[in-house]
């Protein structure tokens, strides 16, 4: 499992970094200690709960940007292929769905690359 945080390079031809969006960009400890207190606060939230997934995984969804987004994948050895996120399953894999077909789980171990293709509107 990993974060990837473009602070200043975009990594990809269609990523995006935090320079292309702040300004002043903050410092990368700024970013780091920004990243880590959410994230530490989620964990002692979720502790709190005695470990239901429940509500971590109703507020993972609810900030997904990747859900109702219109996505290019690539995976290893599969031609890349364009889907809209739709959902998250139990196990926290992204649903995505191809036009006219079933959706499909996505495990982020199985990418190479995910890019969002366009902005689309926040969840409610």
């Amino acid at each position: 499992m990993g974060i990837g945080i473009n602070v200043t390079v975009a990594h990809f031809p269609h990523s995006v970094a935090l320079s292309d969006l702040c300004f002043p960009l903050p410092d990368t400890q700024t970013v780091f200690h920004g990243v880590l207190g959410s994230l530490h606060a989620v964990v002692e939230s979720w502790r709190e709960t005695t470990w239901d997934t429940s509500q971590v995984s109703v507020r993972y969804q609810s900030a997904c940007a990747s859900i109702g987004a219109q996505l290019s994948i690539a995976r290893p050895g599969v031609n890349t292929f364009l889907a809209e996120g739709v959902g998250i399953d139990e196990s926290g894999h992204l649903v995505v769905q191809r036009v006219g077909e079933n959706p499909e789980v996505i495990v982020a171990a199985d990418v190479v690359h995910a890019t969002i293709r366009q902005c689309t509107q926040p969840n409610s």
